[in-house]
C-alpha cells in the first residue's frame, strides 16, 4: 500500500484533477475497446451469415469470378479460383482457406500448384537459413540496442538503441510470421495435396517414409534394449537362487 509520504508525492506530480483525468480517460479507452471489440464480432457474425445464404456450390463451379469474390467477401483473403476449387474438393475447406487468411502473401498458384512467392523457401534448406538468420538477427539487435539503453549517457545513444531494438522486434516478426506460415503450407501439403506440384509431394512423401523409418528403427531398438534387460535380469535371478554344490 502507498503510505502518506507517497501520496503526497503524486499529488504533487499530477494533481487529484490530473488522477481523476487519467482515470476518466482509461475508463473511456476500455468502452471504447469493449465497444469495438463488440461490433467486431458482431460484423463478423453478419458477414458469415450472409456469406452462406449466398454460397452456391453449382455456381461455384463454373463462375471462377463469383467464386473469388465470394471468398474474399467472406474471408478477406484473395485466392484464385483453382486454388479455391482445390480447397473445395478436400474435407477441410474452411480449415485451409482460415489458414491461408494471414499467409496468403507469402504464396503464390502457378501452373496448379501452390508455391512461395520467393524461390529460396522452396526448398528447405532456403527456409532453415532464412529462419536461423532471422532469430541470429533478432539476438545481435536486442543485445546491442538494450545495451546501448541501458549503459548511454546521451539522448543520441538511446534513440539508436531504441532503433535497434525495434529492428529486433521486426526480426522476430518476420520469424514468427514465417514459422506460421510454414505450418500453414505444411498443413495445405498434407490436407490438400491436389494444390501442389508433383516435386513438392514427392519431397513431402520422402520425408513421411524417412520419419516411419526412423520411428521402426526406434522402436527395434526399444524392443532390444527390453530384450537385453529381461536377459540379465534373468540371469542375475538365477544366480541369485541357484544353489552352491554341496562338498563330498
Amino acid at each position: 500500500m502507498l503510505n502518506a509520504e507517497t501520496m503526497g508525492l503524486v499529488d504533487d506530480l499530477f494533481g487529484v484533477q490530473g488522477i481523476s483525468a487519467l482515470v476518466g480517460l482509461l475508463v473511456v479507452v476500455l468502452v471504447g475497446l469493449s465497444k469495438g471489440w463488440h461490433v467486431l464480432v458482431s460484423e463478423r457474425a453478419k458477414r458469415r451469415e450472409a456469406f452462406l445464404q449466398m454460397w452456391d456450390p453449382v455456381r461455384a463451379a463454373h463462375d471462377g469470378f463469383w467464386l473469388e469474390g465470394i471468398i474474399r467477401y467472406g474471408y478477406g483473403v484473395n485466392l484464385c479460383a483453382p486454388l479455391i476449387r482445390a480447397f473445395l474438393a478436400t474435407d477441410h475447406t474452411s480449415s485451409l482457406l482460415y489458414r491461408m487468411v494471414i499467409s496468403y502473401r507469402r504464396f503464390a498458384f502457378k501452373e496448379g500448384s501452390l508455391v512461395w512467392t520467393r524461390q529460396h523457401r522452396n526448398h528447405d534448406v532456403g527456409l532453415a537459413l532464412e529462419f536461423l538468420f532471422g532469430v541470429l538477427a533478432y539476438c545481435l539487435f536486442m543485445v546491442f540496442g538494450l545495451k546501448l539503453v541501458l549503459g548511454s549517457v546521451g539522448i543520441q545513444t538511446v534513440v539508436v538503441g531504441l532503433v535497434l531494438s525495434g529492428m529486433g522486434i521486426a526480426c522476430l516478426v518476420h520469424v514468427m510470421l514465417l514459422v506460421f506460415a510454414a505450418g500453414d503450407y505444411a498443413y495445405v501439403v498434407k490436407h490438400a495435396p491436389n494444390a501442389c506440384s508433383s516435386a513438392v509431394l514427392a519431397r513431402e512423401r520422402a520425408k513421411e517414409r524417412a520419419k516411419q523409418r526412423s520411428d521402426r528403427a526406434k522402436a527395434l531398438m526399444a524392443a532390444a534394449k527390453r530384450l537385453v534387460r529381461k536377459w540379465w535380469a534373468a540371469r542375475f535371478t538365477h544366480q541369485l537362487t541357484a544353489k552352491p554344490p554341496r562338498d563330498k
